[in-house]
């Protein structure tokens, strides 16, 4: 049993892209691609899942929190089409193997 209870996060709502006009299948194609080129869910919850094991606060580290925040973003991009950066995430310490 967990012996801290700890509030959910509480992200602002990303509001989604518009292309002010009707949307034609080239713009569908278009999103296809773009979205698998930038879908990085898995990458960025296996970095949080490393982060917290490596820190020492565990997921309450400022990096963990910033990673939860882009798995929120980077969930919601087939909705919204908002993409996530992760330049700026620490890389040196990750493996995918």
């Amino acid at each position: 049993m967990p012996n801290e209870v700890v509030d959910p996060a509480d992200y602002p709502r990303v509001p989604p892209d518009d292309i002010h006009r009707s949307v034609e299948l080239r713009d569908m194609a278009h999103f296809f691609v773009e979205y698998m080129e930038n879908d990085k869910l898995g990458l960025i919850s296996n970095m949080h899942l490393q982060m917290a094991d490596l820190l020492p606060g565990g997921t309450k580290e400022q990096a963990c929190i910033n990673l939860a925040q882009m798995a929120s973003i980077a969930v919601d991009y087939g909705k919204t089409g908002i993409k996530v950066c992760i330049a700026s995430v620490r890389h040196d310490f990750y493996s995918d193997v």
